[in-house]
């Protein structure tokens, strides 16, 4: 969060979301803010100052958050959710720390969390290593299904030039070799994919939904296959 001076205007960089209605939280000290926030971990215990460096969520209470979700109880079992304090805070599904200073660090969104074999698999650390690569545009990395560690990563990655066939291979080799220098072996993405374009959602953000839904169609395939493989052992043995 930043303060800009322009003029004899002072504009305040915030977070915020539409359900609390207004500022959650501002990095100006003297801002006047009517909800505030904290880290809680999966257990609901408040997790303020994270002393042993653990993420937490982000939940946010205060007079202007919302009242619910209109006929979807399911929804607000959920994302407004009593704590031991009696207060009613709302879950923003924000994977982020506090520090000693009071400052809130954002990670990334819990669902796209990657858990591979007990290890957190953050896809915005895979991305930004991958994008210090000088021919690539852009990645995106989600999760995809493993038979032994559940989750692996995968990512899709948009080149800066329409490369060759015999081109693209070399790109990939860089990358593949990028990603195990810098990258934590449990991090290090299980496959990668050139892609053209993202999807898109309505509001022109890359549509996760659709990358992951790709990337589960592998599982998909790796069951079938597995089926098959094994009712042909069966009737092998008649």
């Amino acid at each position: 969060m930043k303060k800009l001076m322009i003029g004899l205007l002072s504009i305040l960089m915030s977070f915020g979301l539409m359900t609390p209605s207004m500022i959650s939280i501002s990095a100006a000290p003297k801002a006047i803010t009517i909800t505030y926030g904290t880290a809680y971990d999966k257990n609901g215990n408040d997790v303020s100052i994270l002393e042993n460096g653990e993420d937490g969520e982000l939940c946010i209470c205060g007079p202007t958050v919302m009242q619910g979700y209109r006929n979807n109880e399911e929804e607000n079992a959920t994302t407004l959710v009593t704590h031991k304090d009696g207060k009613k805070w709302l879950h923003t599904g924000d994977l982020c720390s506090i520090d000693n200073d009071g400052f809130i660090h954002y990670k990334l969104r819990i669902k796209r969390l990657i858990i591979s074999s007990g290890y957190n698999v953050y896809p915005s650390q895979i991305e930004k290593i991958v994008e210090e690569i000088p021919e690539v545009m852009k990645c995106t990395v989600v999760s995809m299904f493993h038979k032994y560690r559940k989750e692996v990563a995968k990512a899709y990655i948009i080149l800066k030039n329409d490369y060759l066939p015999a081109e693209k291979e070399k790109v990939m080799n860089k990358i593949k070799e990028y990603c195990e220098k810098n990258l934590a072996h449990y991090s290090i993405p299980y496959k990668y994919e050139f892609l053209k374009e993202f999807p898109k959602t309505p509001y022109g953000k890359v549509d996760f939904r659709k990358l992951q839904k790709k990337a589960n169609e592998e599982k998909e395939e790796w069951l079938i296959t597995r089926k098959a493989t094994q009712a042909l052992k069966f009737y092998q043995q008649y």
